[in-house]
């Protein structure tokens, strides 16, 4: 008889396990459990809007770009000083890529990006390392800006420079674009190569070999003006400018059609100075020192000089007709108010202008070299990408607070009390020794020791009494509570575990009549399923009063 009804309790043990496997077979048609994610905020290097990073699953990372990010790589690892040698596997410690996002749309809209993380360890500090690579967006002032920046640094280097220290100016212009790409950016080629920007490269050689010209020539050309500017200075006009002196004085002394041209304008065609007359002439002349005329600081201002930006090309030709037109001056007698050796003179003054206005031309010619050099200055950026490094250091950190602790696990399920051949409905609670995420299946747990740590756990609970077997003298060790089960136990897979432990209860006495009872202690295995699965198998859960 004691057999039958052992035998007759283990069937109805294995009926009872069996029961939930075919809730739960038919539970897994629904779909797959999402994976869980976490927000980056890439500008400010954290993951926001969660507590921790999920562990021992694999989990998304999702964001948002701007439009003109074209590709996203991460690659994560275990930061060195989380590093513990005695579990964890020297790989942790080298960087693991995941899949990149790309994307080739517009843009001047912000898009979303998801990554695919692997598992990691709870309890860890990692390195995250975000590389987005992007096209350029400066715009069009930004753009002008830039190379406004690399045009003056090429042009001051014209004018102190030999071609020959050209690799001085093209580290300059590489810090230049750092600075344009952005803080933790570099610029890289549509290979995805760095771009180091060279003056010779034939992109840019015609710029530099122009802008070098044009700066070698401007020199020469100034230190052609001062010599022509030293002749000037130098040359004897003491005798021409005496007789052009004496002329204000006296303008009597010249013949009516000397006197008419002597009160008329000298060059009615030059802009600025079409109403400039002879004697207007001959006063800044005989008054002023015009060399600075030369050099472009100043220019004529009616019978003075006044400041000027640039050579005045209009000063110098009114000089030039001033004195080409002397020798057409007679005296009353009709002979010549300057003799011959004060025309040549004049003519001698005129070269010299003639040589300043032939060198200005030359440096206006250089300039306009130069400013065309820098309308035309190439967009170094414009086919190229950036590409910044963002780092963002994390871990899965746990909350023991939370419904959810990691370390405690909530099981339901039946125990069997050996030498009592007493079955039992068990509800319990069973405790990790490290954290555990139900949701990974424990053969993704990597390292021997970790896999077992995600396994055993002690457990204390209550049983009920499932089938009174008759002459038993059971009692419930905490009345109506049911009695007490504690042990040690291995969980399997995500969901189920086998337990040994003692069962703690009351025994009455032999004697019906006698109300007595005895603390005892017998040997139980249980078998035992999360109690969240459970929950989830609805009218089977309630049945077994775990779902109230």
């Amino acid at each position: 008889m004691r057999n039958r009804t052992k035998y007759f309790l283990i069937a109805l043990l294995a009926a009872t396990i069996a029961m939930p496997f075919s809730a739960l077979a038919q539970s897994t048609a629904s779909p797959t459990k999402a994976k869980p994610s976490v927000t980056v905020d890439l500008n400010s290097g954290i993951f926001t809007g969660t507590t921790g990073l999920p562990f021992d699953v694999e989990f998304n990372i999702s964001g948002t770009t701007p439009g003109t990010t074209r590709r996203i790589e991460m690659k994560y690892r275990v930061k060195q000083s989380s590093y513990h040698k005695s579990w964890m596997q020297p790989e942790d410690l080298q960087w693991k890529s995941v899949p990149a996002w790309t994307y080739d749309g517009d843009p001047t809209k912000d898009q979303p990006f998801n990554l695919a993380c692997g598992a990691i360890y709870p309890n860890t500090t990692y390195e995250f390392q975000f590389s987005v690579e992007r096209i350029p967006n400066l715009n069009a002032t930004q753009i002008t800006a830039l190379n406004t920046t690399l045009y003056n640094l090429i042009d001051d280097f014209a004018k102190h420079y030999a071609i020959g220290d050209i690799s001085i100016l093209n580290m300059n212009l590489n810090a230049a674009l750092s600075n344009a790409a952005g803080t933790r950016s570099t610029i890289t080629k549509m290979d995805g190569t760095p771009y180091v920007v060279d003056l010779m490269s034939p992109e840019l050689s015609p710029t530099t070999t122009n802008l070098m010209a044009a700066e070698a020539a401007i020199p020469v050309d100034k230190n052609n003006i001062i010599a022509q500017q030293t002749a000037w200075t130098g040359y004897d006009k003491r005798a021409l400018f005496a007789a052009i002196s004496a002329l204000r004085a006296h303008p009597e002394v010249l013949d009516a059609e000397s006197k008419t041209l002597w009160n008329s304008a000298v060059n009615s065609g030059i802009p600025d100075y079409g109403g400039l007359k002879f004697q207007d002439v001959s006063d800044l002349l005989t008054s002023v020192d015009v060399t600075p005329l030369f050099d472009g600081s100043k220019k004529i201002n009616g019978s003075a000089l006044a400041d000027a930006s640039q050579f005045n090309l209009a000063s110098i030709k009114l000089l030039l007709s001033f004195f080409a037109d002397l020798r057409q001056f007679n005296k009353t007698d009709g002979t010549a108010y300057f003799p011959a050796p004060l025309i040549t003179d004049a003519q001698h003054l005129s070269t010299y202008l003639n040589n300043i206005t032939g060198y200005n031309n030359d440096i206006a010619t250089q300039q306009g070299v130069i400013s065309d050099a820098l309308k035309n200055f190439p967009d170094l950026i414009s086919d190229k990408f950036i590409y910044t490094t963002y780092t963002v250091t994390d871990s899965p950190n746990i909350d023991v607070t939370s419904e959810n602790n990691a370390y405690i696990g909530l099981d339901y399920g039946t125990a069997y009390a050996f030498n009592y051949n007493q079955l039992f409905l068990y509800e319990g609670v069973n405790f990790y020794f490290v954290p555990v995420n139900k949701d990974a299946p424990l053969s993704t747990i990597k390292g021997r020791w970790r896999n077992i740590g995600k396994r055993v756990s002690i457990h204390f609970g209550l049983t009920q009494s499932l089938i009174d077997v008759p002459d038993k003298r059971y009692e419930a060790l905490l009345g109506s509570a049911g009695s007490l089960l504690v042990g040690a136990g291995v969980r399997f897979n995500k969901i189920m575990r086998v337990n040994l432990g003692a069962l703690f209860f009351y025994e009455k006495d032999v004697n019906p009549i006698v109300d007595n009872k005895s603390l005892q202690v017998r040997p139980a295995i249980s078998l035992t399923f999360d109690l969240n699965v459970a929950k989830a198998l609805g009218a089977f859960g309630k049945a077994l009063n775990i779902n109230q």
